[in-house]
């Protein structure tokens, strides 16, 4: 039994199929991240001017 459950774990540590797909499930992770804290930055900007242009508007 021990030594069929460690020839299974041999061939699971060696298998390389899934490697390429946890690299690109690993990258997209990352520019999803990216994308998220980049749009969330510009959001901010943007929510700024306009409560800058809502602030001029409302003092004239």
């Amino acid at each position: 039994m021990f030594n069929k459950c460690q020839s299974v774990f041999r061939r699971f540590v060696h298998d390389e199929s899934g490697a390429t797909a946890l690299e690109y499930v690993l990258l997209v992770a990352i520019l999803a991240v990216g994308l998220i804290v980049g749009i969330n930055g510009i959001a901010i900007r943007v929510t700024n001017v306009w409560d800058g242009i809502g602030n001029e508007m409302n003092s004239s």
